[in-house]
């Protein structure tokens, strides 16, 4: 029996969507256990699989039994065991990374040259977005953020923050949000996050003023952020139910639904590449309020189209409405010193 499929120590869990075995002469059972806190190993899959006339055998789909184990630990140990004629012949014990999208290459290769994003180019971020980084390093590295400012007489200010040190085979968070590397009467233009030879650069639009922004779960079970300057609208849906009562026609019940039409605006090649793989691939999607996570959503609609031109500048139309089944929100807030002020007439109470 020979395992054809290459199992390093180190994996992302969408490279094991296919395993395969050839030179099969009888019927091979497939243990997957998964690693507990005590050290040992829980059995998750046991099975038994035949092989076909060519002495091959496919195994499909363990990706998707990993994800519910990784989406709530993104970093896991497993251990695949494949046994012929009650002999153990095949064991791999591997490290697997959370990721719902094939990644060609080393895997060791990758996680030292790339944030945990799908993101390939430089960003344009908002003074008030919230941007998140997630690394994965091998080895005990420090952040820099190299900083671009215009000051008060517009001239170009430049400075190097040195950050924390990022502990070895874990996944960290780096908060990478405008407003920290904002100082006062300063205008920040451009600012880059380095962490060994991974580099992401953040341009930041101080013309414009996002109108909608999202966060949202990306192929590596991280939060990422996306924010739009398009107009957006809305559009309420009602659903009447009507019967007769007393021999008088009347409605019963009426539901209402919200959905939001809004567009990506102009985007370039690499901004356009990761949301296609990325947000309109999130089964969890948030909107941002006031710089804080308001309510989860649903994308129940989207709109990609591409060309072969070179120059295209694409642009997305997306619907969403909220997770929640009650639409009618109404922020009373802002609104209760009014009503309840001490002038207001005692008539109407």
């Amino acid at each position: 029996m020979i395992l054809n499929t290459d199992i390093p120590e180190l994996l992302f869990s969408y490279n094991l969507f296919l395993i395969e075995l050839s030179e099969v002469e009888s019927n091979v059972v497939f243990m997957l256990s998964h690693k507990n806190n005590k050290g040992g190993f829980d059995e998750v899959l046991y099975e038994t699989y035949t092989p076909d006339k060519e002495n091959r055998i496919s195994i499909v789909g363990i990706d998707e039994v990993l994800r519910s184990y990784l989406l709530e630990n993104p970093v896991s140990d497993f251990k695949l065991q494949f046994i012929n004629n009650e002999e153990l012949e095949i064991s791999r014990e591997v490290k697997i990374i959370y990721s719902h999208v094939e990644l060609e290459g080393d895997t060791n290769k990758i996680l030292n040259q790339r944030f945990l994003s799908l993101m390939t180019g430089d960003k344009t971020v908002y003074p008030d977005s919230i941007e998140y980084l997630h690394v994965y390093p091998l080895k005990q590295e420090k952040v820099q953020i190299n900083i671009i400012c215009r000051n008060s007489v517009d001239d170009y200010v430049y400075r190097t923050i040195i950050g924390k040190t990022l502990e070895a085979n874990k996944i960290q968070l780096l908060d990478v949000s405008p407003s920290i590397f904002t100082e006062k009467n300063e205008v920040l233009v451009k600012y880059e996050v380095m962490c060994g030879s991974r580099r992401m650069t953040f341009f930041v639009d101080h013309l414009r003023k996002s109108t909608l922004q999202v966060m949202f779960t990306n192929n590596f079970g991280m939060p990422e952020t996306f924010s739009t300057v398009a107009d957006w609208s809305s559009e309420h849906k009602y659903k009447n139910e009507f019967g007769q009562m007393k021999g008088l026609y009347k409605k019963y019940a009426v539901s209402m639904e919200k959905e939001i039409l809004a567009n990506t605006g102009l985007l370039d090649q690499h901004t356009a590449n990761w949301l296609e793989l990325d947000l309109f691939k999130s089964m969890r999607v948030f909107e941002i309020r006031n710089c804080k996570i308001w309510k989860p959503i649903t994308i129940i609609n989207q709109t990609v189209k591409r060309s072969s031109d070179k120059g295209e500048l694409p642009s997305f139309d997306f619907t969403y409405r909220l997770e929640q089944k009650n639409h009618g929100l109404l922020g009373v807030t802002a609104y209760v010193s009014r009503l309840f002020s001490p002038i207001f007439s005692k008539i109407f109470s």
